[in-house]
């Protein structure tokens, strides 16, 4: 009996992170960037809530793709047309990118904010080189990847990890409907 229980807890414990992550696991809130532990690529909450996409997010911040995938960073970037000005004034980009070329490849809409806010406030930091740790074949939470590219402390680079959370979540809630 209490081998059948362990081997339970243990699958449990092994399946819950991928189960949550499919979205298919029990509701809990998600995790912000800072809050992931070890590689893989943090989560500003991409479904429905408050946060980034409200009640009050643009048109079609709540669809669901055909394969029941949350819309990616880019159509998040088309639908936002104020904060896509916005962000395109923070960046400098190569000659023929486009801000959606940059936005490309994120696993998340609030994860691409949050990296050009990274690019911006943090000395060390480029926007691709940020997009390459945190895209990339292996990549990396956001405080990994200020982590590796400035060799700021991992303490500090969390903590400036956790301030560019915040302000990309301030940038998306403060767009017009």
């Amino acid at each position: 009996m209490s081998k059948s229980i362990i081997s339970l807890v243990v699958m449990i414990l092994a399946l819950g992170p991928a189960l949550w992550a499919q979205g298919r696991g029990p509701a809990a809130p998600p995790a912000l960037p800072s809050q992931s532990q070890g590689r893989g690529a943090p989560a500003i909450p991409a479904s429905p809530g408050p946060g980034l996409h409200g009640p009050e997010a643009p048109a079609g911040a709540h669809e669901i793709h055909a394969a029941g995938e949350q819309p990616t960073a880019v159509d998040q970037l088309a639908r936002t047309p104020h904060l896509a000005e916005r962000l395109a004034g923070m960046l400098t980009l190569p000659e023929g990118t486009t801000l959606e070329d940059a936005a490309d490849g994120f696993p998340n809409f609030g994860l691409f904010v949050a990296a050009v806010q990274v690019s911006n406030n943090v000395e060390g930091t480029t926007f691709d080189g940020l997009k390459s740790r945190l895209t990339g074949e292996d990549p990396m939470s956001l405080g990994e990847a200020i982590d590796d590219e400035t060799g700021l402390s991992a303490e500090e680079a969390a903590a400036a990890a956790a301030e560019a959370e915040a302000q990309a979540e301030e940038l998306v809630e403060e767009q017009p409907e």
